[in-house]
């Protein structure tokens, strides 16, 4: 069993498929796109961190100009880095560099600037797609524009929940499986001295603490 897991992990999920796949993807998104991560690379850097810097009457402009969102452009680029950044980018590119040497350097930036363009696609069609609860909060995201965009728009039928399906398990193994929920309980353990298993069950109850206000709650905890 643990052949298996170290072959679906490291040479599958981990492995060249995953890595040719994500750089011709984000290659299509990008030339589709005529190069937005660059061709906009001004316009995003002044609606997300040149917020922090803008008078009180320039921040209540952009956030009128926002729209119904439910946070404002720094408060949801702030959620997204600390729901990114952790374990695996710190430890990984040190591991990157060791281990290939400087030059890993330049393909984890031309990585980077390929995945941020899959990113902002995923993140544009879950705000197409999204729709808004009884009381107007907006929910959604990508089993909602998988049904309406291929279910519905591309008259695909059902064919779109097996796609769900592995989605679903994906971003659910995620919070067993991966190096960074392992490794934070492994440290915080070893530090206290207490069970691993009682680590990481305050990890998830911390979680939960966090995320039970809402996205703006989560928003003002990222930001801060």
């Amino acid at each position: 069993m643990t052949d298996f897991f170290n072959w679906l992990a490291y040479d599958i999920l981990w492995g060249p498929p995953l890595i040719i796949l994500m750089i011709f993807t984000g290659l299509y998104f990008t030339i589709r796109s005529k190069f937005f991560q660059v061709a906009h690379f001004k316009y995003i850097l002044k609606r997300t961190l040149g917020t922090i810097f803008s008078s009180k009457k320039r921040k209540q402009t952009l956030e009128e100009d926002a729209g119904k969102g439910l946070v404002s452009p720094y408060e949801a680029i702030a959620t997204a880095v600390g729901g990114s950044v952790g374990f695996g980018n710190i430890a990984g590119v040190a591991t990157a560099v060791t281990t290939g040497g400087p030059g890993a350097v330049f393909w984890m930036w031309l990585t980077a600037l390929l995945g941020m363009l899959i990113k902002q696609v995923e993140v544009t069609l879950a705000v197409y797609y999204r729709r808004t609860d009884e009381e107007g909060n907006p929910y959604g995201g990508p089993t909602y524009y998988m049904e309406r965009g291929l279910g519905e728009e591309k008259h695909w039928g059902k064919a779109w929940l097996p796609l769900a399906f592995i989605f679903g398990i994906g971003i659910f193994s995620t919070f067993f499986i991966s190096a960074s929920n392992y490794t934070t309980s492994e440290v915080i353990a070893s530090s206290l001295g207490i069970p691993q298993e009682f680590a990481a069950i305050a990890m998830v109850c911390l979680l939960y603490f966090m995320i039970w206000g809402g996205v703006k709650n989560l928003s003002r905890i990222f930001v801060k």
